[in-house]
């Protein structure tokens, strides 16, 4: 077909990219290499990925396109769920963390993760738990964390965190490993259950009280 001809199957908005790189191709032998959609008969937007080199000699384009229709939808679909994944992550009243599965660095927190450890964003991302002094035991940590990579998840485990100030908070630890962006990381949430542990040895105090009050009465 003419240039003209060829042009009809592209969007007007693709069909004068294609006619430049076209004309590029036939003065300068520069190759093009594109992303443009093209109009089916019934009237069907179809993205394409065409390709094309010059003959000077002979005065011709010989070139080709690919339907990547399906995998430009899915590249969407991939971009639309990290966008939710994002705004759910940072908009989470859980404190929540998105971590390497190796070393365990901080790749992103969001702001309930920096308030539970009452630091600033700048000094939490980009560095490990390990590195900031953040879990009072890492042996512990650590075994946790390999029973993740065989397991995939784990969930509710106990455990304690220190804060700059040396404050220890006990919380309950969930994680699994995801992949964000083609890497393998890990997703973690944390509960503060500091007041309810305090609460809970409150209870127990009273109730040792209140027996050995019980136990001295006598009849």
């Amino acid at each position: 077909p003419t240039l003209e001809q060829a042009l009809d199957f592209y969007t007007p908005a693709c069909r004068p990219i294609l006619e430049r790189a076209v004309r590029r191709a036939m003065q300068q032998g520069e190759p093009y290499d594109l992303e443009l959609q093209i109009l089916t008969a019934k009237g069907t937007k179809r993205e394409v990925h065409t390709i094309g080199h010059a003959d000077l000699a002979h005065h011709k384009i010989f070139g080709f396109f690919q339907d990547i229709t399906a995998h430009k939808q899915a590249e969407e679909n991939v971009r639309e769920s990290e966008q939710k994944f994002s705004r759910m992550f940072r908009s989470s009243p859980i404190a929540m963390a998105l971590s390497t599965l190796q070393e365990g660095r901080y790749l992103d927190v969001n702001q309930e993760f920096l308030s539970l450890l009452q630091r600033p964003r700048e000094e939490v991302v980009g560095h490990t738990a390990v590195e900031l002094g953040v879990w009072a035991n890492v042996e512990l940590r650590t075994a946790v964390v390999a029973r993740l990579q065989a397991q995939g998840s784990v969930r509710n485990v106990e455990l304690e965190i220190r804060r700059p100030n040396g404050q220890a908070r006990q919380i309950l630890w969930s994680a699994e490993a995801v992949v964000i962006g083609g890497e393998r990381s890990l997703l973690g949430s944390v509960q503060d259950i500091t007041e309810l542990k305090r609460a809970e040895a409150q209870l127990k105090l009273q109730f040792s009280a209140l027996t050995a009050a019980a136990n001295a009465i006598v009849i």
